[in-house]
């Protein structure tokens, strides 16, 4: 992995207009570009806005205008794009973090772990997939994804360093400081990632979002956190040394290096 110059944007977005939500992010990739960052990152379903009511859910697709103004300006200001949103696929509707890359590269995951209600409207995904740079491997957990250890594991055994955790939960579920602070810092330290956390805020068919954002190093220790519930966007650097050196596989701390499959029964 290489030190990392990433843009964490908790943001308010409108699921009545996609439009001016692709023009927000936008603007957030050129300030992050004017930050020196090279990677942005947006909660859950940011470009279309969350709801799991069937009636009020807002879909793109990758024929629309949409992405060729989100490529541009990824590849304008040479900065990486991960970011959530309902995607139309085939006549299927899938919850999904895309990466565009500053080449106009796309990719993407789908979430593959359903709440009840998301389960009625969205498919799901059907593979754990990475995203790869040039500076780091990229896994992706979604909101409730991030509460089954296997991801991570997952994820870390293939390599990835830095675990992105795109959120859309509303204060109803509880709130984000003392949920996250009783089992993110221990996903990065068990399984050797840095975790970045980001949840929308606003208000959305009178269910409101409070924000929150947490990044932790691979040691579990909390470098940026912020519970407010203004939009903004944080610039955090991730630094190489210390996770290259607990990842390399002589370190006595790389406990993932250390498992005995075959003493597990799953």
């Amino acid at each position: 992995m290489n030190t990392i110059k990433i843009a964490i944007v908790q943001m308010e977005n409108n699921i009545e207009d996609v439009k001016k939500n692709v023009q927000k992010t936008i603007c957030y990739i050129e300030e992050a570009a004017k930050n020196n960052a090279k990677y942005i990152a947006f909660g859950e379903c940011a470009l279309t806005g969350y709801t799991s009511d069937a009636n009020k859910l807002k879909t793109i697709n990758f024929d629309d205008d949409i992405f060729i103004s989100l490529i541009d300006a990824c590849m304008r200001n040479k900065v990486t794009l991960f970011t959530g949103a309902n995607l139309s696929i085939d006549d299927k509707i899938y919850n999904s973090y895309i990466m565009i890359k500053a080449t106009g590269e796309k990719e993407i995951y789908h979430k593959s772990h359903l709440g009840k209600k998301e389960s009625l409207i969205f498919e799901k995904g059907g593979n754990l997939n990475s995203f790869e740079t040039s500076d780091a491997i990229f896994g992706t957990a979604i909101c409730i994804e991030s509460h089954i250890p296997e991801m991570f594991l997952s994820h870390s055994i293939r390599g990835a360093e830095v675990m992105l955790l795109p959120f859309a939960s509303p204060i109803n579920c509880g709130g984000r400081k003392d949920i996250w602070n009783k089992y993110i810092p221990s996903r990065g330290y068990d399984f050797s990632q840095y975790i970045i956390c980001m949840n929308l805020t606003g208000v959305s068919y009178g269910l409101l979002y409070d924000g929150g954002v947490m990044v932790t190093d691979p040691k579990g220790n909390v470098i940026y956190e912020n519970y407010d519930r203004e939009e903004k966007m944080a610039v955090v650097t991730l630094n190489n040394v210390k996770i290259n050196k607990i990842r390399n596989k002589d370190s006595k701390v790389n406990y993932i290096a250390r498992r005995r499959v075959e003493l597990y029964q799953i």
